[in-house]
């Protein structure tokens, strides 16, 4: 993964496409009509997941060098369920820069170090920090793997099976989608991000070839230090933005990353100008 900011990533997507392409993107401009047709999709969807892929797919106007409401409206939502996790939610952090601008106030933070209350801090966006996939380490863009083997500290039996590894890929958006509107556990939200993510089942005997086992009985046998070392890998291998910014307490120069409120109703709303 190579670190790049939003400014210096623009209109590209952090992670390649399986030909090792690094797609662009377009939005049409936010106006009135737009504000009022985005309300009723916000009404329509609960959903944090379906609703952000309706955003999308109502904004876009470009996607890969194409005209994107040319395009089958069942295809375009299965292009937007399947794009990467990283991808989706940094397309969200740009169109927020793209119909916004790039300065943003935080909500009220407490400085770490000595307390201070800081009210009313304005971040720039241009510095969100991105996790990007397909680059050597000079910089050069390459064609890299979409897979990864997640190797297990506690194997365990699955049948007379002895797994060893996992074999996972992005986690796509439609993960998200398949989240209950109000989910909360995070155990729950694990599960989801981790069985979306699954491609097979390493064993000795298999070498590189994964078994196509049961996700969810693969997910029941970890152990909890599997758990965290596979959420943790996936984590780092999604990419994506950073969802923080940089901030220097007024009070005694401190500076520390501040977590990002990316919920629509702050990140697209007055509180955050």
């Amino acid at each position: 993964m190579k670190i790049l900011t939003l400014e210096e990533l623009g209109n590209n997507l952090p992670i390649p496409d399986q030909t090792g392409t690094r797609h662009q993107f377009k939005f049409k401009p936010w106006r009135l009509p737009e504000e009022k047709k985005i309300g009723e999709l916000k009404k329509t969807h609960k959903h944090l997941g379906r609703f952000v892929r309706e955003v999308f797919d109502f904004m876009l106007v470009d996607f890969a060098g194409k005209n994107w409401q040319s395009a089958d409206s069942n295809e375009r939502k299965l292009i937007l369920s399947q794009l990467p996790w990283g991808s989706v939610f940094y397309m969200w952090c740009y169109l927020r820069v793209d119909a916004l601008g790039t300065e943003m106030k935080m909500e009220k933070i407490n400085c770490p170090a000595c307390d201070y209350d800081i009210k009313n801090y304005k971040a720039d966006m241009n510095s969100l920090e991105v996790k990007c996939s397909g680059y050597d380490e000079e910089g050069k863009e390459i064609k890299e793997e979409r897979d990864k083997v997640y190797q297990l500290k506690v194997p365990f039996m699955h049948g007379e099976v002895e797994v060893t590894g996992i074999k996972f890929g992005y986690t796509p958006w439609l993960a998200m989608e398949k989240m209950g509107a109000q989910e909360r556990n995070f155990g729950t939200i694990k599960e989801a991000m981790l069985s979306a993510s699954i491609i097979g089942a390493m064993t000795k005997e298999g070498g590189d070839t994964p078994l196509q086992l049961d996700k969810m009985k693969i997910l029941e046998n970890l152990a909890k230090r599997d758990i965290e070392g596979f959420y943790d890998e996936l984590d780092e291998h999604n990419g994506g933005p950073i969802l923080g910014l940089d901030v220097e307490c007024p009070g005694c120069g401190h500076k520390f990353n501040q977590y990002l409120n990316w919920t629509y109703d702050y990140f697209f709303g007055n509180s955050s100008l």
